[in-house]
């Protein structure tokens, strides 16, 4: 949080451990994304978990107009050998061997399209 440049895109993560592995990118604890620091970012993304609870806040920060990770999609590109549930799960599990997600690699995968909800459900 303190290291990062305000007016640079962020990506918030759920989790410390997973925000090691993504540039450019700090940990919330869970699903609390509603703090107020957030608000000092001009740009977020949030990268949040693969599992129910996280596509359903998902589903309300688009509703939001915020942008949000389309774990599905990235899948679909990027191959793992088990269901993944996070950064660090794609980080153990991913085919290509990949150690550190850039802002770059991530950003075609982020969405604030209401149309994008489907993939949420």
């Amino acid at each position: 949080y303190y290291h990062h440049d305000k007016n640079e895109p962020v990506i918030v993560i759920e989790g410390p451990i997973d925000s090691v592995f993504v540039q450019r990118s700090i940990a919330v604890t869970g699903l609390k994304t509603g703090d107020e620091r957030l608000d000092e970012f001009k740009q977020k993304y949030f990268l949040l978990d693969n599992d129910k609870d996280a596509h359903k806040k998902s589903i309300k920060l688009i509703l939001e107009g915020e942008y949000v990770f389309n774990w599905k999609l990235f899948l679909k590109d990027h191959k793992c050998d088990v269901d993944i549930k996070d950064v660090n799960d794609f980080i153990l599990h991913n085919k290509e061997g990949i150690t550190e997600l850039t802002f770059e690699m991530l950003e075609p995968y982020f969405t604030k399209s209401l149309y994008d909800k489907i993939y949420f459900v």
